[in-house]
């Protein structure tokens, strides 16, 4: 059985970014979106709407994506394309762990290899997720980390990781050294 590749996809702060003017509700950043589009096209996954847009229907996230100049993530769409809503619902809260581990459950028989991509946490530990920073967007590394995890360009992944691990030595160390300026004051 082919392996399918979906991607959980939240809007907000992933395909636009925070601080962005103009502050308009269900805003994109066609920066973010081209860069999103060719990495999708590039890993041959689906998307699956766990955004809270998804609330507003699948008509809402239709015309939003043609109004904004995004009309090319439509061919992308899984054919069940929005995450559901079922534990908001009974629960009066939401955690997307559980949706997206309904939506899961009800395609268990399609061999289904995931990743979700959101800048909030409200997810289970053991789910792949790419925590997106609000502020940048997904970015070229983002995109990097979606390929490797999908299996395209694991070299340059390892590229990636060689030099940033001694960067992130740097910076934790001087994270320590902070911490004890921070402890004196």
């Amino acid at each position: 059985m082919n392996e399918s590749r979906i991607i959980f996809l939240d809007f907000d702060g992933v395909l636009n970014r925070f601080w962005t003017e103009p502050r308009e509700l269900y805003r994109l950043d066609n920066d973010l979106v081209t860069l999103f589009t060719d990495t999708v096209k590039e890993v041959g996954a689906k998307i699956v709407i766990s955004s809270s847009w998804r609330r507003q229907g699948i008509d809402f996230i239709i015309d939003k994506l043609k109004e904004k100049n995004a009309s090319e993530l439509l061919e992308y769409l899984h054919e069940d394309s929005i995450c559901p809503d079922k534990y908001f619902l009974q629960d009066n809260e939401t955690f997307r762990g559980k949706e997206i581990n309904w939506w899961l459950e009800n395609h268990k028989n399609e061999n289904i290899k995931y990743l979700i991509l959101d800048d909030d946490s409200d997810f289970y530990e053991d789910q792949p997720r790419l925590q997106i920073v609000p502020d940048i967007g997904f970015s070229s590394i983002d995109a990097l980390f979606v390929k490797a995890y999908f299996g395209i360009d694991v070299n340059e992944m390892r590229y990636f990781y060689s030099i940033n691990k001694s960067m992130l030595n740097i910076v934790n160390n001087r994270l320590k050294l902070a911490t004890t300026f921070i402890k004196e004051f």
